[in-house]
């Protein structure tokens, strides 16, 4: 995703996928963490800016990880300023969920599990490639920081089935499993008890 707009003064903003319930619709993640163009998380459910831009438009760009089909509709609700005082305003912008027409769903890999969730101590994660492909697993914390790699090689065709010892590796809480094979892609929520 990415956050333009021009004008005179200093530029920032803040951004929150929610449901109307005002909780948070899946995952916000930073791809810029530092300088003018640098995002960050702040009370696990708002994205904003590290530094104000001063240029003549500012422009961030992060990432949001969608929800689970089924979750129904997300409302991104942001505060854009421009200027020290003035220049403040507000938006929001409806998402329908679709889940026929998911790039998800089209790209998603092959009978991929992941069990037992919760998770105590190990985690299996099993999956089927098409055909040979770097893959990619990696778990991301609540903020959307990178927790753990547990695979980034090339892999052969057929079935994988992959054990992780968790226990000493991550403290209690939700986490976010995010697979990429070639351009397939998967992400699962994942409790560690």
């Amino acid at each position: 995703m990415q956050v333009n707009f021009s004008g005179t003064g200093n530029k920032g903003f803040q951004l929150s996928p929610q449901d109307a319930s005002g909780a948070l619709q899946g995952m916000l993640i930073n791809t810029v963490t530092s300088g003018s163009a640098g995002t960050q998380i702040v009370g696990s459910k708002y994205i904003t800016h590290t530094l104000a831009q001063s240029g003549a438009s500012g422009s961030w760009n992060f990432q949001w990880r969608a929800p689970a089909a089924g979750t129904g509709p997300v409302t991104f609700y942001g505060a854009f300023v421009n200027g020290r005082n003035s220049g403040l305003r507000t938006q929001s912008v409806t998402i329908q969920e679709n889940p026929a027409a998911s790039v998800a769903n089209v790209n998603k890999l092959t009978a991929f599990k992941l069990y037992p969730n919760p998770v105590s101590d190990q985690v299996t994660i099993s999956y089927v490639l098409e055909r040979p492909e770097k893959v990619t697993i990696k778990v991301f914390d609540i903020t959307g920081r990178e927790s753990m790699v547990l695979v980034d090689k090339q892999q052969e065709t057929g079935e994988h089935t992959l054990r992780f010892d968790l226990k000493q590796q991550l403290a209690k809480g939700v986490y976010f499993v995010n697979v990429q094979a070639g351009n397939k892609r998967f992400s699962q929520k994942l409790l560690v008890r």
